[in-house]
């Protein structure tokens, strides 16, 4: 008798197997959506995201109501609605682990993993072997190249490799370096910059009395890695190279430094491999940092908790609308876990709300120099610049610092592959697209934070409380209008808190009032403005005529003259470009919104 039971494979072409019979989407659609709902199991997958990966950048008008058709045939393929389930703006894929052989996979080895750490080779052995023998194939074969799926594929090959790594250990551990050769040269020859293979591949070498093969792979592995990346190898290469017996070989690399010998190799004196990199610096915290907390607390554990271990790239994405205090709270975090990243940080500022965004290629470019990667070594490609960077940090913990990234699109081609590394991602939408991401969604900052944000950046005593607790409601939850008014307030002390509130809500064009922090302000909405079609800022118009306070789609049908459902559409449009905040639903599910405070008043200079 059938128990109905459905099991799923991801390692390799997707694969779907309900009571022992193939079920198997076979349009290519379908398969990616299951795949990307199989990669988020027990997960909500927001509707957003699907859609980025069915469509990538050009989805058509009846996206959301394709997915519902997509998901139907879904339902019917795996037998009902318990299994793939509706959730809030997105589906949830329910099924136990063991059904899925990635999560089969996952268990063993992080089994294994510590059974190796604490010793026991012969079982990390036998268990790690165990969880490769899930692998049918390329992750993910079959997938369509590009979108979320191929970055995933990319993280379960290394993963892939990762264990495949701790066997080779386990194996070395119980004496089998022998046994081990065939399948280190066919590796190394793969991954000619993987030093980790690199290493096991001269240790199983010098332990079968190979030295002097040993030696030659590492003279590879340097010219290699200059040629390519203009890097000498690691210390611990390095150390193992010196400490060859070579079986007479004569210890020259061939430059005329000496090898096995004993002497100074070349580079040998130069900065570790750890050290660093030069420029993209993290910007200073701003003083004062309030709030932020909870948000703070969960990131860094994100960006830590997986640590040495690690076999994916921790990816935390910051969202929120310009001004926010996002890439504030990236410094925050950036100063709290730093140290904890021998690689070094890299903070690379991309200005994706901005006018002039910095180019894929260029931040490619930057981050690479800042590497040590020469100028003139660099592809002229960005894919291919794109992989070097995986190359370079592939052995190390580095932390990189994305702020402000346009799409995901421009994100997947700045990530490592390095499972030791972590990535802070910062954008004004939430980075659903990007594979493995977890997203932190940051709201405004509370009234009280406010009013210690602008009492401190300010200069202001607790005399003018109750002038900051008016200044504090007009920024509407904005670090950044919080700081243009401090500012002012700063420029003149003699000005009273409540004086300048009074200025403020009685002013035709507000943002003059701020001086400089109000002309930073204009620049940001003005952006944002731009990218705008006709028909959209002429309705993004008509909505700031309402009351600036809380507002619903009926209010925007209203004002925009339409049904709510073209309304809910522009206010959509108006959220995504950061005009104002989608703040919830009322019970009879009509969406809520509210202009935010520098937004409102950028557009209210359009009605004199």
């Amino acid at each position: 008798m059938s128990d109905g039971r459905t099991t799923y494979g991801v390692l390799g072409p997707l694969s779907v197997r309900r009571d022992g019979g193939n079920v198997t989407p076979t349009t290519p659609k379908l398969q990616a959506l299951l795949t990307l709902l199989l990669l988020h199991h027990n997960r909500v997958v927001q509707i957003p995201e699907l859609i980025e990966e069915l469509w990538g950048d050009g989805p058509p008008h009846s996206a959301a109501s394709t997915v519902q058709t997509y998901v139907y045939k879904l339902r019917r393929i795996l037998g009902g609605d318990n299994v793939l389930l509706t959730r809030s703006r997105g589906y949830q894929l329910r099924i136990a682990p063991d059904d899925l052989d990635l999560c089969r996979f996952e268990r063993l080895s992080e089994q294994g993993r510590r059974m190796l750490a604490r010793g026991d080779a012969a079982g990390a052995r036998t268990t790690l072997a165990e969880a490769l023998s899930w692998w049918r194939g390329p992750a993910l074969a079959g997938a369509a190249p590009g979108g979320s799926l191929a970055a995933h594929a990319m993280r379960l090959e290394e993963r892939r490799l990762t264990t495949l790594e701790w066997r080779i250990e386990a194996e070395l551990g119980l004496g089998r370096h022998r046994e081990v050769i065939t399948e280190l040269r066919r590796l190394s020859a793969d991954h000619p910059t993987h030093e980790g293979l690199t290493h096991k591949l001269m240790t199983a070498l010098s332990h079968s009395g190979l030295g002097r093969e040993a030696a030659e792979v590492y003279r590879r592995v340097r010219r290699t890695l200059a040629g390519e990346l203009g890097l000498e190898p690691s210390e611990a290469l390095r150390r193992l190279y010196l400490a060859l017996d070579d079986d007479g070989a004569d210890g020259r690399d061939g430059s005329g430094g000496r090898g096995a010998g004993g002497g100074r190799l070349p580079g040998a004196g130069s900065a570790p491999r750890s050290a660093p990199p030069g420029g993209l610096r993290p910007p200073p915290v701003p003083d004062p940092f309030v709030g932020r907390r909870g948000d703070r607390g969960t990131a860094v554990g994100m960006l830590l908790e997986h640590g040495e271990a690690a076999v994916a790239t921790p990816i935390v994405a910051l969202a929120g609308m310009p001004g926010i205090g996002k890439t504030a709270l990236a410094a925050e975090i950036t100063r709290r876990v730093a140290r904890r990243f021998r690689g070094g940080t890299l903070f690379v500022p991309l200005g994706g709300s901005g006018p002039d965004p910095m180019p894929v290629d260029a931040a490619l470019e930057r981050m690479l120099c800042a590497l040590g990667v020469p100028s003139r070594q660099l592809p002229a490609e960005t894919a291919e610049r794109s992989a070097l960077l995986r190359t370079v940090l592939e052995r190390r913990r580095t932390l990189l610092v994305l702020d402000d990234v346009a799409s995901a699109a421009d994100a997947r081609l700045l990530l490592p592959g390095c499972p030791l590394s972590a990535v802070l991602v910062t954008g004004r939408v939430p980075l659903y697209g990007l594979a493995g991401a977890r997203v932190l969604r940051l709201d405004g900052l509370s009234r009280d934070d406010l009013v210690r944000l602008l009492a401190a950046a300010g200069r202001r005593g607790q005399g003018e409380r109750r002038g900051m607790e008016r200044l504090a409601r007009l920024c509407a939850g904005s670090p950044l209008t919080a700081h243009a008014i401090a500012g002012r307030l700063r420029e003149d002390p003699s000005l009273p808190a409540g004086a300048l509130a009074d200025r403020l809500l009685g002013a035709r064009r507000p943002l003059d009032e701020l001086g400089a922090g109000g002309e930073r302000l204009r620049a940001l909405c003005a952006s944002m403005y731009a990218r705008l079609s006709e028909d959209e800022r002429a309705a993004v118009r008509r909505l700031a005529e309402l009351e600036p306070g809380p507002a619903t789609v009926a209010d925007a049908a209203r004002a925009l003259g339409t049904d709510e459902r073209a309304a809910e559409a522009i206010v959509a449009v108006a959220a995504e470009h950061c005009f104002l905040v989608i703040t919830g639903y009322t019970g009879e599910g009509r969406m809520r919104y509210q202009f935010a405070a520098f937004a409102y008043a950028f557009l209210a200079e359009y009605f004199g």
